[in-house]
Protein backbone atom coordinates (compact mmCIF):
# COMPACT_ATOMS: atom_id res chain seq x y z
CA UNK A 1 0.00 0.00 0.00
CA UNK A 2 1.26 3.48 -0.89
CA UNK A 3 2.17 5.93 1.83
CA UNK A 4 -0.58 8.64 1.92
CA UNK A 5 1.97 11.45 1.68
CA UNK A 6 3.56 9.87 -1.39
CA UNK A 7 0.11 9.27 -2.87
CA UNK A 8 -0.69 13.00 -2.64
CA UNK A 9 2.68 14.04 -4.07
CA UNK A 10 2.22 11.59 -6.97
CA UNK A 11 -1.32 12.89 -7.54
CA UNK A 12 -0.01 16.45 -7.80
CA UNK A 13 2.43 15.39 -10.51
CA UNK A 14 -0.36 13.56 -12.36
CA UNK A 15 -2.55 16.68 -12.22
CA UNK A 16 0.24 18.88 -13.50
CA UNK A 17 0.61 16.60 -16.54
CA UNK A 18 -3.08 16.76 -17.49
CA UNK A 19 -4.24 18.62 -20.59
CA UNK A 20 -5.83 22.03 -20.15
CA UNK A 21 -9.34 20.68 -20.73
CA UNK A 22 -9.09 18.15 -17.87
CA UNK A 23 -10.48 19.94 -14.85
CA UNK A 24 -9.91 17.15 -12.34
CA UNK A 25 -7.02 18.94 -10.65
CA UNK A 26 -8.15 18.97 -7.01
CA UNK A 27 -6.57 16.64 -4.48
CA UNK A 28 -8.20 16.23 -1.10
CA UNK A 29 -6.08 14.89 1.77
CA UNK A 30 -8.11 13.88 4.82
CA UNK A 31 -6.65 12.90 8.16
CA UNK A 32 -7.73 13.06 11.81
CA UNK A 33 -4.29 14.40 12.73
CA UNK A 34 -3.18 17.95 11.97
CA UNK A 35 0.48 16.93 12.17
CA UNK A 36 0.20 14.80 9.02
CA UNK A 37 -1.28 17.75 7.13
CA UNK A 38 1.56 20.01 8.31
CA UNK A 39 4.17 17.48 7.19
CA UNK A 40 2.50 17.10 3.81
CA UNK A 41 2.26 20.88 3.35
CA UNK A 42 5.97 21.31 4.08
CA UNK A 43 6.87 18.46 1.73
CA UNK A 44 4.76 20.00 -1.04
CA UNK A 45 6.61 23.28 -0.64
CA UNK A 46 10.02 21.59 -0.48
CA UNK A 47 9.60 19.02 -3.27
CA UNK A 48 7.12 20.69 -5.62
CA UNK A 49 7.43 24.43 -4.99
CA UNK A 50 3.82 24.63 -3.81
CA UNK A 51 2.33 27.71 -2.22
CA UNK A 52 1.06 26.74 1.23
CA UNK A 53 -1.74 28.75 2.81
CA UNK A 54 -3.22 28.04 6.22
CA UNK A 55 -6.96 28.56 6.44
CA UNK A 56 -8.43 29.76 9.70
CA UNK A 57 -11.93 30.18 11.18
CA UNK A 58 -12.13 33.76 9.85
CA UNK A 59 -12.27 32.31 6.34
CA UNK A 60 -15.72 30.88 7.13
CA UNK A 61 -17.03 34.27 8.23
CA UNK A 62 -15.26 36.49 5.71
CA UNK A 63 -14.55 34.91 2.31
CA UNK A 64 -12.58 38.01 1.28
CA UNK A 65 -10.13 37.16 4.08
CA UNK A 66 -9.37 33.85 2.37
CA UNK A 67 -8.69 35.61 -0.93
CA UNK A 68 -6.50 38.21 0.79
CA UNK A 69 -4.45 35.52 2.50
CA UNK A 70 -4.03 33.59 -0.76
CA UNK A 71 -3.01 36.74 -2.65
CA UNK A 72 -0.44 37.55 0.03
CA UNK A 73 1.07 34.04 -0.03
CA UNK A 74 1.21 34.17 -3.84
CA UNK A 75 2.82 37.63 -3.69
CA UNK A 76 -0.02 39.27 -5.58
CA UNK A 77 -0.33 42.92 -4.67
CA UNK A 78 -3.73 44.47 -4.07
CA UNK A 79 -5.22 47.62 -2.65
CA UNK A 80 -6.49 47.41 0.94
CA UNK A 81 -9.99 48.36 -0.22
CA UNK A 82 -10.16 45.54 -2.79
CA UNK A 83 -13.37 43.53 -2.52
CA UNK A 84 -13.75 39.76 -3.05
CA UNK A 85 -14.54 40.13 -6.78
CA UNK A 86 -11.42 42.22 -7.39
CA UNK A 87 -9.26 39.79 -5.41
CA UNK A 88 -10.63 36.81 -7.33
CA UNK A 89 -9.93 38.56 -10.65
CA UNK A 90 -6.35 39.25 -9.53
CA UNK A 91 -5.92 35.56 -8.67
CA UNK A 92 -7.40 34.46 -12.00
CA UNK A 93 -5.03 36.70 -13.97
CA UNK A 94 -1.97 35.67 -11.97
CA UNK A 95 -2.82 31.96 -12.13
CA UNK A 96 -3.53 32.10 -15.89
CA UNK A 97 -0.01 33.40 -16.40
CA UNK A 98 1.71 31.12 -13.88
CA UNK A 99 -0.54 28.39 -12.43
CA UNK A 100 0.70 27.31 -9.02
CA UNK A 101 0.28 24.25 -6.90
CA UNK A 102 -1.84 25.73 -4.14
CA UNK A 103 -2.01 23.75 -0.89
CA UNK A 104 -4.63 24.89 1.62
CA UNK A 105 -4.12 23.52 5.11
CA UNK A 106 -7.04 23.43 7.56
CA UNK A 107 -9.42 23.38 4.59
CA UNK A 108 -12.27 22.55 6.96
CA UNK A 109 -12.47 26.35 7.44
CA UNK A 110 -13.48 27.08 3.84
CA UNK A 111 -16.72 28.90 3.19
CA UNK A 112 -19.27 28.26 0.45
CA UNK A 113 -17.96 31.33 -1.37
CA UNK A 114 -14.37 30.14 -1.18
CA UNK A 115 -15.34 26.73 -2.56
CA UNK A 116 -17.04 28.57 -5.45
CA UNK A 117 -13.87 30.59 -6.04
CA UNK A 118 -11.75 27.43 -6.08
CA UNK A 119 -14.11 25.90 -8.64
CA UNK A 120 -13.68 28.95 -10.88
CA UNK A 121 -9.89 28.92 -10.44
CA UNK A 122 -9.73 25.26 -11.50
CA UNK A 123 -12.09 25.90 -14.43
CA UNK A 124 -10.26 28.94 -15.77
CA UNK A 125 -6.59 28.23 -15.00
CA UNK A 126 -4.24 25.24 -14.82
CA UNK A 127 -3.91 25.46 -11.03
CA UNK A 128 -3.46 22.26 -9.03
CA UNK A 129 -5.32 22.58 -5.74
CA UNK A 130 -4.58 20.43 -2.70
CA UNK A 131 -7.09 20.72 0.13
CA UNK A 132 -5.63 19.39 3.40
CA UNK A 133 -8.37 18.87 5.95
CA UNK A 134 -9.75 16.92 8.85
CA UNK A 135 -11.38 13.62 8.00
CA UNK A 136 -14.90 15.00 8.62
CA UNK A 137 -14.58 17.84 6.14
CA UNK A 138 -16.25 16.25 3.11
CA UNK A 139 -19.28 15.32 5.19
CA UNK A 140 -19.47 18.91 6.47
CA UNK A 141 -19.28 20.37 2.96
CA UNK A 142 -21.82 17.88 1.63
CA UNK A 143 -24.23 18.66 4.44
CA UNK A 144 -23.83 22.45 4.48
CA UNK A 145 -23.13 23.23 0.83
CA UNK A 146 -24.16 20.30 -1.34
CA UNK A 147 -24.05 22.26 -4.61
CA UNK A 148 -20.52 23.54 -3.98
CA UNK A 149 -19.40 20.13 -2.76
CA UNK A 150 -20.71 18.53 -5.97
CA UNK A 151 -18.71 21.06 -8.01
CA UNK A 152 -15.56 20.28 -6.04
CA UNK A 153 -16.13 16.50 -6.33
CA UNK A 154 -16.47 16.74 -10.12
CA UNK A 155 -13.06 18.41 -10.24
CA UNK A 156 -11.38 16.07 -7.76
CA UNK A 157 -8.60 13.86 -9.07
CA UNK A 158 -8.30 11.84 -5.86
CA UNK A 159 -9.23 11.82 -2.19
CA UNK A 160 -6.48 10.40 -0.01
CA UNK A 161 -7.56 9.25 3.43
CA UNK A 162 -4.81 8.83 6.04
CA UNK A 163 -5.21 6.99 9.32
Amino acid sequence: MTNPLDAVLDAVEQCRAKPANDYERIIIFLTPCGAARAILGREMVKRLGAVLVGANPLWEERPDRALRDICKRCRITFKPAADADRLENLLLRAFEADPPILAVDNAEHLSRETLDTFTRLVNQTRIVLALLASDRTCRKWQWRWSEQFDQIRRRTHVIVQAD
